[in-house]
């Protein structure tokens, strides 16, 4: 198939630039590239590629801008003319250069100028037919500039179409089956990646040949089609609007459920419901839980018999039942070995711990000795040597729950409660 019949289709506007083949750059696939990898074509699209910041559509303005007498610099000119000052008006994005009413040179522009900083330009041209005048012009160029690096080295060929091949295998079969039956696949594109000093280079050259030729390089612009981004937009804003209502309604119903749901009106009440299966969300402190274990968590994964029976403890985690919602809560249970009851004995929510039996949290924090003040006393002292004031104080209030009272545990809270009143 041909080029120009693949490439047909409702051009529009773009019409007006007859620009024969070179159309085929707006639809040229590429790989946009990285800092190490430069940017690249990859083949040809049935219609329009969707360059990021491209805003060329088939009803974007062309503004003809007429002959160019000083090349590149008469071209930046024309930019900065077009160019507005609201950043929400249409503005140049790319251009065609024409010899005889012949497009010779197409480029995209990423951004809003002809800038040296432009890393790549998306450039199609065909010089060919001017191929007389360059050879000389060329040589001319070179004896002038020889020692220009730039010149002496840069050499452009006389159009920027190219053939990509790529070779695809059979899916079946040994790999001595698969390389004989390979196949080689070759893509014509048109275009190419520039930089901004390769295309003012390539321009000047074409101003030069032209004005040899005694006939003028005439120019036409292509502004940015901003109504056509502006439709898009609403488009995606009344497509965002859509999906997010329907989830706002099924949000605020799943919310408004959750509020019939059971209460409890205390961590120990909370976990006596879920205890005794009474409903797979339950009300508390505020928000609704999903009384069903984490799979992450569950007892079955998380720990071992063995462990259970010698008294080693284990979190049960509990998300809540809001939708978005990250909260959690979770639940240390610990087997009571004297008792023969898996007894909870610390919750933690909102990022805070609450104590549920005081014996068996303290045997677990402090060990055997929980209750002689010479074992227990360095272990306080020694968090609030490491400012960990709270864990001082749930062992204090721990103690105090078990009976305790020892004179040393006002001297020691009080002592806690000047450096945290420091700290605010």
């Amino acid at each position: 198939m041909r080029l120009s019949e693949i490439l047909n289709e409702n051009l529009g506007t773009l019409a007006q630039l007859n620009l024969g083949p070179l159309i085929g750059l707006l639809k040229t696939e590429f790989n946009p590239g990285s800092k190490r990898n430069p940017a690249s074509m990859t083949g040809l699209a049935t219609s329009f590629v969707d360059y990021p910041g491209h805003r060329i559509t088939n009803t974007s303005e062309i503004i003809d801008i007429g002959p160019l007498s000083k090349g590149m610099t008469s071209l930046r000119k024309a930019f900065k003319q077009y160019n507005p000052d609201n950043m929400f008006d249409p503005y140049p994005k790319g251009f065609v250069l024409y010899v005889r009413n012949k497009a010779i040179i197409f480029a995209i522009i990423v951004g809003d100028k002809i800038r040296k900083q432009n890393p790549e330009v998306r450039v199609a041209y065909d010089l060919r037919d001017l191929e007389e005048y360059l050879t000389s012009y060329e040589e001319a160029d070179r004896e002038a500039n020889k020692d220009k690096w730039m010149h002496r080295n840069l050499k452009i060929p006389r159009s920027s179409e190219q053939t990509l091949s790529r070779t695809e295998y059979p899916t079946t079969g040994n790999w001595a089956e698969r390389r004989a039956g390979r196949i080689e696949i070759l893509t014509p594109i048109v275009g190419k990646f520039m930089s901004a000093g390769e295309l003012a280079y390539l321009v000047n050259q074409a101003a030069d040949v032209t004005k040899e030729m005694g006939e003028p390089l005439t120019a036409k612009i292509i502004m940015s089609d901003i109504k056509a981004l502006k439709k898009i937009q609403s488009r995606q804003h009344i497509r965002y609007e859509l999906e997010n209502t329907g989830d706002d309604l099924k949000t605020r119903l799943i919310k408004y459920k959750n509020t019939k749901k059971p209460t409890a009106n205390s961590i120990q009440e909370f976990i006596d419901m879920v205890m005794k299966g009474q409903a797979k969300v339950i009300n508390f402190n505020g928000r609704p839980w999903k009384t069903t274990i984490e799979k992450d968590y569950s007892p079955k994964d998380y720990h071992q018999k063995e462990n259970l029976f010698k008294g080693i403890p284990f979190d049960i985690h509990y998300r809540s039942a809001t939708p978005d919602s990250f909260d959690s809560l979770y639940i240390t249970f610990m087997y009571d070995i004297m008792t023969g009851r898996l007894v909870p004995i610390e919750a933690q929510y909102d990022r805070e711990k609450v104590i549920l039996d005081d014996e068996l949290w303290l045997r677990v924090r402090v060990g055997a000795g929980a209750m002689v003040k010479q074992m227990v006393i360095p272990k306080i002292l020694n968090y609030i040597k490491t400012e960990n004031f709270k864990e001082a104080k749930l062992i204090i209030g721990a103690l105090r729950g078990t009976g305790v009272d020892w004179p040393e545990l006002d001297t020691i809270e009080k002592s806690i409660n000047i450096e945290l009143a420091k700290k605010k």
